[in-house]
């Protein structure tokens, strides 16, 4: 599995450069700034506009095989330092098994917001 990367929608302030990656509705405003319209929280000069170049989309990367190899065998550094016994071999792939689950869990997520 290589890693996903998935550009979101992102709404940016042609101000000041602020972005964000949910959509500026007067609700989630309020919930996240304290302010009832979509200017933007930093410089509060200017509305939030829906970006359109790629360069500047909040980008997720998601996990691939390797980083979850890697991320193995430094749980399995922590675990000897720590005087525990090293994980089996079933234990690792047991290990993968639920991280692939979660990687497969973050890309769905992710992309429910993707930018198309």
């Amino acid at each position: 599995m290589p890693k996903t990367i998935i550009k979101i929608k992102t709404w940016t302030c042609p101000s000041c450069g602020y972005h964000q990656d949910f959509e500026p509705t007067p609700q989630l405003m309020s919930q996240n700034f304290s302010c009832q319209d979509n200017s933007c929280p930093s410089c509060k000069t200017s509305e939030l506009l829906l970006g359109t170049d790629d360069s500047r989309k909040i980008a997720h990367t998601v996990l691939g095989d390797e980083d979850i190899d890697a991320e193995i065998l430094i749980l399995c550094d922590k675990l000897v330092e720590n005087g525990s016994e090293e994980m089996t071999a079933n234990e690792k792939a047991e290990y993968k098994t639920k991280r692939q689950g979660d990687v497969a869990r973050a890309i769905a997520e992710a992309k429910k917001h993707e930018d198309k």
